[in-house]
């Protein structure tokens, strides 16, 4: 097995993993949500509830009162790296 083979392999073995624990913890994340507390303490930590709020900007409705110019100059853009697994066949 080379050493490409080999990094693909284990990202996709690791990463089904994850998926399957990322459930699991999404449930446990609802079912402290449904406590309506702010804090929960067990016995190795202390868990802390809180609620934000996000907002964004249409930019097809800004373009309207702004220029497109005007828009790119105060955007920021931000690079993301994505990695995808696709079975090998």
């Amino acid at each position: 097995m080379n050493l490409e083979a080999s990094l693909a392999d284990r990202y996709a073995y690791l990463k089904a993993l994850v998926d399957a624990q990322s459930k699991d913890l999404d449930k446990l994340r609802e079912q402290i949500k449904q406590t309506g507390k702010e804090t929960l303490i067990g016995d190795y930590c202390i868990i802390q509830v809180r609620l934000s709020e996000r907002s964004s900007l249409d930019r097809n409705k800004l373009i309207h009162y702004l220029s497109a110019d005007i828009i790119d100059s105060c955007e920021k853009k931000t690079v993301v790296t994505s990695v995808n697994i696709k079975p090998k066949i």
